[in-house]
């Protein structure tokens, strides 16, 4: 005698109406942790324990512990800045207004120059002559004075 087969054999997932099974689901969630827990954390590994058995103990990844020992060594603030906003600027870059828009204005000066060369090229190359020169050198002109 044959038994018969359910009629929907797909495997469950554990949630009606989603085709994520469970097995995709991580089981540790991202957590968050206070300033507190973090310092006392990083001021065992200064003290002298193991940044492996510090981070073993309170189930933990060794990179994230050191990099807390990192943050508090160097006298930043232990809990990262999160958001564009709260980025510390890239070296070399103002980190004032007037200096973002200087920035600004020398790159479009610069392409603005740049295009007012190819077309004194262009000219010169077409017109050709002495009258395409004169007209090249008068387009010329016009680029910002460096």
């Amino acid at each position: 005698m044959a038994t018969k087969k359910p009629k929907n054999s797909k495997k469950k997932t554990g949630q009606e109406g989603t085709d994520i099974p469970l097995a995709n689901i991580p089981d540790r969630m991202r957590r968050a942790y206070t300033d507190d827990f973090k310092t006392k954390a990083a001021q065992r590994i200064i003290g002298g324990e193991s940044p492996q058995a510090v981070a073993e103990e309170l189930d933990l990844s060794r990179s994230l512990v050191t990099k807390w020992v990192a943050r508090l060594k160097a006298g930043q603030p232990i809990t990262e800045p999160r958001g564009v906003y709260n980025r510390t600027p890239k070296a070399g870059a103002p980190s004032d207004v007037a200096g973002v828009l200087r920035d600004a204005l020398v790159r479009s000066q610069r392409a603005r120059d740049e295009r007012l060369e190819a077309a004194a090229m262009i000219v010169a190359a077409d017109i050709g002559g002495k009258d395409g020169e004169s007209i090249a050198k008068q387009i010329r002109a016009r680029k910002t004075a460096t």
